[in-house]
């Protein structure tokens, strides 16, 4: 993997299924032994996002906006020679931003552009880099969520930053500017659309996937 320049982003925790954990010592817990086996691989292309879409959806005090902060030091505390992962913590998409001491202290900085059009992402993106937060600390910003639309793409890459091709595939309960929930699931599976329904074609097997990737390669200048 890292030969290739590939990079991991370990997401710990997503709300839906944090409600199911005994509360926050076990997640304390988790995330501080995932963090030092992540460590022990010795892989140095690893990033970390504690949790998936941090926001008031978790219900719970100790992942409220203010309190993130603690989970941010909890994982750079967890060190290994000295060294600890790259760690931050993914809004949800909209206007959402991380604020406070949340955004102090992260590594690395992912705002999700979910819902947004691409003036509005670039808008939301050159917003973040305008706040003291950031002009303080500049830092990466992956937009590591995003949506199929390669025009917010290049609005994101403008800014300075990466993004998160979100392809959730047909026969899904989901909707953001595509509507997945249009038609079944594909039967074939050379017909498969998205990445995240199940079952997945992990190939650039649909019109969609192909302008993604198609465009990856214009940017990079690869082969």
């Amino acid at each position: 993997a890292d030969a290739c320049g590939m990079v991991v982003i370990a997401t710990f925790f997503y709300w839906k299924h944090a409600l199911r954990l005994e509360g926050g010592k076990t997640m304390k817990r988790i995330a501080e032994e995932v963090t030092g086996w992540l460590l022990d691989t010795g892989r140095r292309n690893i990033l970390i996002d504690v949790f998936n879409e941090a926001g008031e959806r978790w219900g719970m005090d100790a992942f409220a906006e203010e309190n993130l902060h603690r989970w941010i030091e909890l994982v750079q505390g967890t060190t290994q020679g000295g060294r600890h992962i790259p760690v931050g913590i993914s809004t949800l998409g909209g206007n959402a931003l991380p604020t406070g001491r949340w955004a102090e202290l992260e590594d690395i900085s992912m705002p999700h552009g979910n819902g947004l059009q691409p003036e509005q992402l670039g808008a939301k993106l050159k917003r973040f880099k305008e706040g003291k937060e950031y002009q303080k600390r500049p830092r990466p910003i992956l937009v590591n969520e995003d949506s199929v639309f390669v025009e917010n793409l290049e609005a994101a890459v403008a800014e300075g930053a990466s993004w998160g091709f979100y392809c959730q595939g047909y026969g899904s309960c989901y909707q953001d500017r595509t509507n997945w929930k249009a038609q079944d699931r594909e039967d074939c599976c050379d017909d498969l659309s998205g990445y995240q329904t199940l079952p997945v074609n992990w190939g650039i097997n649909t019109p969609i996937k192909k302008a993604f990737f198609d465009r990856v390669l214009d940017i990079t200048g690869g082969e």
